[in-house]
């Protein structure tokens, strides 16, 4: 069930942010004992197909540069952006409509996370990638490694310019368009009637038809309200500061930290306007359950440099350095005493260090290239001195 993934996505454009960004965020909900990883894949120029998770897909002559937020054992991401300025995350769904054809190993939607951004050079391109896949391949397969975990999915996608929401029941899809305000998704379909675009099948029915009310499992995600109550509130001021507060959030249930459930990874990424000189920035845990980890900021560049610290050894060993650092550190960041506290600042002071240089960026003081290239694994490093 999508109780099993809890996850929760959120988008926020002018007027509801602060200097003209769109900011985009996403929590990514697993079991407990998931590891997350964090891999970027530069632009790259192909022949041959492309094997996804369970099929091969005839893969573009050249893909965009992405940086994907993902389960080690899936070549699919629950969250990435691009080279572009795209962004995408994956929701699962219950869905009315889930039968055994969709045990069936196909596309999933992590796999079309990373299509959309693979192929993607706008969030309606993204959109209509996706879609189209949907319709050639369908989607299927499990996604919880070693166990049956089917769902049906919703996606969040930006860029500079707008927002999509799609939401999927099979090859049935409803597309709502966001050019301002706020918007999240949870596990649970939350289109009805207004849609701005729409598979064939759908627009067979009506203008009428119930797209949530037909397909929406009793099993609803009452996430959705209290997430959406969460952005709301903070809309009109909204930074990369209050999303972030927003995915830490616990009494809401938007930050899982289990003991069964747990948030595995999150994303807040700051989309600067279409025509501006500086460039967007994408801030990554890496590390479980957001409010005892450090976003650290990615920037794309001709010549990034990635270290391997947030990368999986392997398939059958996820655990990459990073997490294992976290992981030991996590008991005393839990406690409820000075020395947890004075750990928990430290943190937040490194993290405070790198969104200062970024708003400096955004707002137009000139950056060595070399500085954006090393961002990333300049801030992991510091993280993991910190946990030693």
């Amino acid at each position: 069930m999508a109780s099993s993934h809890p996850s929760d996505a959120f988008v926020a454009l002018p007027p509801a942010t602060v200097g003209g960004v769109i900011v985009f965020a996403k929590n990514a909900g697993h079991t407990n004992e998931a590891v997350q990883e964090v891999i970027y894949c530069p632009a790259a120029d192909h022949v041959t197909k492309t094997k996804c998770t369970y099929i091969e897909v005839d893969q573009l002559s050249h893909t965009h540069a992405v940086l994907l937020c993902k389960v080690p054992w899936m070549w699919g991401a629950d969250m990435g952006a691009n080279e572009k300025g795209v962004c995408i995350g994956n929701i699962p769904v219950d869905s009315k409509s889930l039968g055994d054809a969709d045990k069936e190993g196909k596309l999933t939607g992590p796999d079309l996370v990373r299509l959309g951004l693979e192929r993607g050079d706008s969030a309606k391109d993204a959109l209509d990638i996706i879609t189209s896949l949907i319709k050639t391949f369908g989607t299927g397969g499990s996604c919880s490694e070693g166990q049956e975990s089917v769902f049906h999915n919703s996606f969040m996608i930006a860029d500079r310019k707008e927002a999509w929401v799609l939401e999927t029941a099979g090859k049935d899809w409803v597309a709502e368009q966001i050019t301002e305000g706020v918007r999240n998704i949870s596990n649970s379909y939350t289109i009805y009637t207004k849609r701005d675009e729409e598979s064939d099948s759908i627009k067979d029915k009506g203008s009428d038809f119930d797209f949530c009310g037909t397909f929406q499992a009793d099993t609803c995600s009452g996430r959705f309200a209290a997430a959406k109550e969460l952005i709301e509130k903070a809309s009109g001021s909204l930074d990369v500061n209050a999303m972030m507060n927003i995915l830490r959030d616990q009494s809401s249930g938007v930050c899982q930290s289990g003991p069964d459930r747990m948030t595995v990874g999150s994303m807040v990424s700051i989309l600067t306007p279409e025509g501006s000189s500086a460039p967007c920035f994408h801030l990554v845990t890496a590390t479980p359950d957001p409010s005892l980890s450090v976003f650290k900021p990615f920037a794309f560049t001709e010549d990034t440099s990635f270290p391997d610290f947030t990368v999986s050894p392997s398939k059958t060993d996820p655990k990459h350095k990073l997490y294992k650092l976290h992981e030991a550190a996590r008991g005393s960041l839990k406690q409820q005493d000075g020395q947890s506290k004075e750990l928990k600042d430290v943190m937040l002071d490194l993290e405070q260090m790198a969104l200062e240089g970024i708003k400096e960026t955004i707002q137009g003081q000139q950056v060595m290239s070399s500085d954006l290239k090393s961002l990333f694994e300049d801030c992991v490093d510091s993280e993991m001195k910190f946990y030693d």
